[in-house]
């Protein structure tokens, strides 16, 4: 489309019109006509050239040095305020002055904007809390904001400081619902309308809210509607700028909206009156650009006055706001905290001033009241001495009768201890007697019963091997006693009569049994020199790595040469040396005849571990590299720093209140010295008064002390003489205490005897082979990494307690010993099983998690993230159980079991995992 300008009429030559409207974009590309193009080209002058050339090299270099002065004074104020910050922050924190909060309002100020509020505490009562509260940082969402917008003082004269905080606040972000398409708009051409309901909102105001939600339609970005209504729900109305879109973060909440798109852009310009539109014409357009009557020299001077005086205009500004600058930069926040110190400082002074004064008064009145009370108190002091007297004579009468009455209750109590003593020894005599008579009657009788063994031949038929073997290399046997007398008890003798088996003395068997036809037998448990109670391993076969146990080689052997017995404890106590290395017993031992290789493979998949992610060097240097620079550029800014002249002249004037101030302490130390002057003299005189009044009464009170000496030289007398006969006793009491520790000894004696007595059950119960069979893994887990194991107490002969053998008998699994089991259970077979709950070396009940799922961010918990994942590998039990007691470890987070658990076909476990990415 063609833009030409009309022709210009003939008449339009008027020196009096002025040029008042740029030409139109659309007008520069006509062209121009001969005639038209040395008016718009003028050819300057080379002298013309020249001044431009120095003016605006002049305007260049002006420029460069006010910028220069500005980044000088932005760099002083930065250097102040950096320092005034710092002396503040020391300030307050060795006050103590601190937030209490922040706290967030249940309400939204516009969009993305949310208030907070805090309390400020610690304040000292000599420092305006408004003050404090102004310029005190606060860090909200790990962001710091300087201070405060507000300050505000309630009724209850706390200080609160207020904040509208626009970041990271989702709750404030409302978004709206998919725009309605209106139809173009009635009163405003080339414009389309659209509305759309607000949803998301939190608390707040919602017509606030509306009118500061942004919106996206067609790829227009509208930063808010141009209209909002109430239809019951909330609703706006909005026209759009054109502007590139952006991504606008949404939330949720009710409420509708109308927005306005434009349908085109026009763009019109002013004609003069007059013109005629022919587009054909365009000879004449350009004497719209000059005027051919003004003179160009004029024209040219008018520019250079114009180009000289507005460098000049533009440095007037800078240096205006240069000054602005300089008058905050040097009032900063440093003399504002010296005055308060100087303040603070007064305060104190008067206060300290104040009390002096105030000491200093109250001491003159107690002065006065000395002298007065001195008087009364001369003439009460020969009272006084005269009381004194009368209390010496009653002391010592007092003191005479207690000496004599000690004197008694120290004879009464000596001739009880001595009573007590003689009653003590007698019985103790009689006692070690008794007990001496008990030893040589044992003694007696028992050499009696060898004697007697021996006369009746009393003996030992046997001894004879029994058939089977109860472990590895122990054999029982028995014998029968003969030529028992009828008189004697067959039991006893069987209890205390030694044998020989294999040219080894045994003094007394494991225990004697009476048979039903009325022969006494007694058994033993022979584990030396027994080689058919030796059997061997085979050569062991090598079967690979344990799938089961990490670390470990699993040979396996056939047992030969074993003797008549339970194969399986035979096994279980058999040693082997594989390789150099020594087992006491195997691990496990199986029937091979019975066994079924499908049940002895392990249930137990590979799983590769998690793979870290390797660590860049680059990201652990450049932080340091960043560091480095920005410390570099800091400390060329402080080096560049100047000193200017206010600066030199606040310092003279601050070293000149220094100056009043040391003077006007000086002149008040020297006021509180002389204070202390008066005060030391009259403490001077009152002690000298003082120590008149003390000789005078020592004088009075040597005589009696006199008297008093004699009284205590006598009763000292008397407690040595008592110290000796409490010495005597004390020593036959020490000899008394010896022999009563010496019957203790015997006593620890008799328990060791019995410790010994129990270890040797001990090894009765090895002798006899009682053993457990197993133990057995429970086809079940009761957690992760946890299996109840049962086993069988065996060989348990009748007159023992099944019960007691089982409570207190070692087992050992996974090569680990367990002391005892958890519990013993008698079933009604009469069988004794143990019970144990095994939580290590479990790898069947060791399940995992398959790789997690990420299901998003949580919308009832802020800042963390879902992730899925299901059980695998679990073995037999409760499968709840096992998925609330497995660990996992989601993007380096170890969790140890997951927040809920859910039955899908297979069960599913649900972690909540922190992340920064979904606050």
């Amino acid at each position: 489309m063609s833009h030409n300008p009309p022709p210009y009429p003939s008449h339009w030559t008027s020196t009096d019109y002025r040029t008042r409207h740029a030409v139109p974009q659309y007008y520069r590309d006509t062209g121009s006509s001969s005639e038209t193009s040395p008016l718009l080209t003028p050819q300057p002058s080379r002298s013309h050239k020249s001044s431009s050339r120095f003016l605006l090299l002049t305007n260049f270099l002006l420029l460069l040095a006010t910028a220069a002065s500005v980044f000088y004074a932005a760099n002083l104020k930065l250097q102040l305020d950096s320092l005034s910050f710092r002396d503040r922050q020391n300030w307050r924190r060795s006050l103590g002055i601190a937030w209490d909060g922040p706290y967030a309002q249940d309400t939204c100020a516009s969009y993305g904007t949310r208030p907070y509020n805090a309390k400020i505490v610690n304040v000292p009562l000599d420092v305006d809390p408004i003050i404090a509260c102004a310029d005190m940082p606060l860090e909200i969402h790990n962001k710091t904001i300087d201070r405060p917008r507000w300050c505000q003082r309630l009724d209850n004269g706390e200080v609160h400081g207020h904040w509208l905080v626009d970041f990271d606040e989702p709750l404030c972000h409302p978004y709206w619902s998919s725009p309605e398409d209106k139809g173009c708009t009635g009163y405003r051409t080339g414009f389309r309308r659209y509305s759309a309901h607000l949803w998301g909102w939190y608390m707040g105001k919602q017509s606030t809210m509306c009118a500061t939600t942004p919106i996206i339609i067609d790829g227009y970005y509208k930063s808010a509607p141009d209209h909002c209504e109430d239809w019951t729900q909330l609703s706006c109305i909005s026209s759009v700028s054109k502007v590139s879109p952006q991504h606008i973060p949404l939330s949720m909440s009710n409420g509708q909206s109308l927005f306005s798109i434009p349908g085109s852009w026009i763009f019109t310009s002013p004609q003069p009156t007059g013109m005629d539109t022919d587009p054909n014409d365009a000879s004449e357009t350009t004497p719209l650009l000059a005027n051919s009557d003004e003179d160009p020299t004029k024209r040219r001077k008018r520019a250079a006055r114009i180009i000289v005086i507005l460098p000049w205009l533009v440095l007037v500004i800078v240096l205006l706001v240069f000054k602005s600058l300089l008058d905050t930069s040097f009032e900063p926040e440093s003399i504002r905290l010296r005055n308060e110190r100087w303040a603070r400082e007064d305060s104190e002074r008067n206060i300290t001033i104040t009390r002096w004064e105030n000491k200093v008064a109250h001491l003159r009145e107690e002065w006065d009241q000395l002298n007065a009370e001195w008087d009364g108190k001369e003439r009460l002091l020969e009272q006084h001495y005269n009381t004194t007297a009368l209390e010496w004579e009653s002391k010592e009468q007092t003191l005479k009768k207690q000496y004599h009455h000690s004197e008694r209750e120290r004879a009464q109590k000596a001739a009880t201890l001595e009573r007590e003593f003689e009653r003590q020894k007698a019985r103790w005599e009689k006692e070690r007697e008794r007990y001496h008579q008990d030893i040589d009657m044992w003694e007696q009788e028992r050499q009696r019963k060898i004697h007697a063994r021996k006369m009746l031949g009393i003996a030992w038929e046997g001894p004879y091997p029994q058939d089977q073997c109860t472990s590895y290399g122990t054999r029982p046997y028995t014998a029968k006693i003969v030529n028992v007398p009828s008189f004697m008890d067959a039991l006893e003798v069987c209890a205390e009569l030694p044998i020989q088996i294999h040219n080894r003395t045994i003094e007394e068997p494991l225990w004697c049994e009476k048979l039903p036809n009325g022969e006494v037998h007694g058994h033993w448990s022979i584990d030396f020199d027994e080689p058919l109670c030796q059997p061997h391993w085979s050569s062991p076969e090598n079967n690979g790595c344990a799938g089961y146990k990490t670390g470990f080689r699993r040979y396996s052997a056939h047992l030969w040469g074993w003797y008549q017995g339970e194969q399986s404890i035979m096994c279980a106590s058999t040693p082997n040396v594989i390789d150099g290395y020594h087992k006491k017993a195997p691990d496990h031992c199986e029937n091979s005849s019975l066994r079924d290789d499908s049940e002895t493979t392990p249930l137990i998949t590979k799983q590769d571990p998690l793979q870290r992610r390797p660590t860049s060097k680059i990201l652990v240097i450049l932080p340091w590299l960043v560091l480095v620079i920005v410390l570099l550029v800091f400390k060329s800014l402080l080096d560049n720093s100047f000193e200017p002249e206010s600066i030199r002249l606040r310092n003279e004037r601050w070293a000149r209140e220094d100056f009043r101030r040391n003077i006007t302490t000086t002149r008040w130390k020297n006021k509180i010295a002389r204070l202390r002057g008066e005060w030391d003299q009259l403490n001077a005189d009152w002690g000298t008064k003082e120590r008149l009044l003390e000789q005078h009464y020592n004088t009075t009170a040597l005589e009696w002390e006199t008297k008093a000496q004699n009284l205590e030289r006598q009763y000292r007398i008397s407690q040595r003489q008592y110290a000796a006969k409490e010495a005597i006793l004390e020593r036959e009491l020490d000899r008394q205490k010896s022999i009563w520790e010496k019957k203790q000894e015997r006593y620890r004696q008799d328990i060791e005897l019995w410790e010994q007595k129990r270890q040797k059950m001990i090894h009765a119960r090895k002798m006899l082979g009682i053993a457990w069979e197993g133990p057995y893994p429970q086809d079940h887990c009761t957690s992760y990494g946890t299996r109840p194991y049962t086993a069988k107490v065996v060989n348990v002969p009748s007159f023992m307690d099944a019960i007691e053998v089982c409570a207190e008998m070692p087992i050992q699994i996974h090569n680990r010993t367990i002391e005892k089991p958890l519990w013993c259970e008698k079933l009604p077979n009469g069988e004794v099983h143990g019970h144990w709950s095994v939580d290590f070396n479990e790898p069947l009940c060791q399940p995992y998690w398959s790789s997690p799922e990420n299901n998003g961010c949580t919308g009832y918990k802020t800042g963390f993230r879902r992730y899925s994942a299901h059980l695998w590998g679990w073995y037999q039990g409760e499968q709840s159980t096992m998925c609330a007691s497995t660990p996992n470890v989601i993007d380096g987070y170890h969790k140890k079991a997951p927040d809920h658990c859910e039955n899908l076909d297979d069960w599913v476990g649900l972690f909540d995992i922190p992340d920064e990415s979904c606050a």
